[in-house]
């Protein structure tokens, strides 16, 4: 079985989101956070996680997604989740087809939050499920 547009699309989102991480990673202000876990996500693991996710959606709908980061801490905190769709809204490929293939840009704040909350899965034997750590 061939692979290639979901390697096509996988190497696509990952360009996207590396917009995104550059960005941030030349950015001082790189927004952490503190997980429950006490563990450190930035404003580039919400960005890149969203570009990501939303690409996998859009070009594999009935596929899993386990991804690292959910966005409750967003929820909670406005100003960071604007912070970060402002970067997100800005994370667009210089190619307008291949930005196309990816379902293009996220258009509102809520879609960005849902595409982080989209990889949820739980894992298990059904269908096929993507594994997400985007800067790590």
């Amino acid at each position: 079985m061939s692979y290639s547009q979901e390697l096509d699309i996988a190497l696509l989102a990952v360009q996207r989101a590396t917009l995104l991480t550059q960005k941030v990673f030349h950015n001082n202000a790189k927004g952490t956070l503190s997980k429950d876990d006490r563990s450190p996500v930035t404003i580039g693991d919400f960005g890149a996680q969203a570009l990501i996710i939303s690409a996998l959606r859009h070009n594999f709908p009935n596929d899993e997604i386990v991804g690292e980061e959910e966005a409750s801490s967003l929820r909670d905190n406005p100003s960071l989740a604007e912070q970060i769709f402002a970067l997100v809204k800005e994370s667009k490929l210089d190619d307008s087809s291949a930005e196309s293939q990816l379902g293009g840009p996220i258009k509102e704040l809520d879609a960005m939050l849902a595409a982080i909350d989209a990889g949820n899965s739980g894992g298990g034997s059904k269908g096929r499920i993507w594994a997400l750590d985007p800067v790590d």
